[in-house]
């Protein structure tokens, strides 16, 4: 009596390796959009201490910050000028700016300024480090809540 070899997979072993290689990339996606979320707010912490030095240079020159133009309160993605220096060349914008925004608030006497943003990373040591009724509304890719915020020396966020 003759015995034959197999040759090849059983259907088992093949559902088993990719089941196995199923749980495998659900895993590495989720740490990859979760680093893409740390890398977004890190982006979004830079871009706003940058706002800050320039609003203070603008403010050594002006004896005050500059007033609030449109609903976010800078002309976020443009140039930032009075008309004779240019304090940066392009206002950062938000690196989901479709449907997130900076926010530039300052005072009646424009003495102070708040500088707030959306995090994604609800794990963040810097997430919900601000006043919380003084939050204004960041988009909806924040649900609708601003997260993190900068300000003059002589405010609070």
């Amino acid at each position: 009596m003759r015995t034959k070899k197999n040759k090849g997979f059983t259907l088992l072993e093949i559902l088993t390796v990719i089941a196995i290689l199923g749980i495998l990339a659900i895993m590495v996606m989720g740490n990859f959009i979760r680093s893409l979320k740390k890398a977004r707010d890190s982006r979004r912490k830079q871009d706003l201490d940058q706002v800050k030095t320039a609003l203070d240079i603008y403010y050594s020159e002006h004896e005050s910050y500059p007033g609030v133009t449109g609903a976010a309160g800078l002309p976020w993605g443009e140039r930032f000028t009075d008309g004779n220096r240019i304090f940066m060349e392009k206002l950062p914008q938000d690196p989901n700016s479709s449907n997130t925004n900076y926010i530039y608030q300052t005072d009646g006497s424009r003495q102070i300024f708040k500088l707030y943003s959306c995090l994604e990373n609800t794990e963040d040591i810097d997430y919900d480090k601000i006043t919380p009724a003084a939050a204004p509304n960041c988009g909806t890719g924040c649900n609708s809540t601003c997260h993190y915020g900068v300000s003059s020396t002589n405010a609070r966020p």
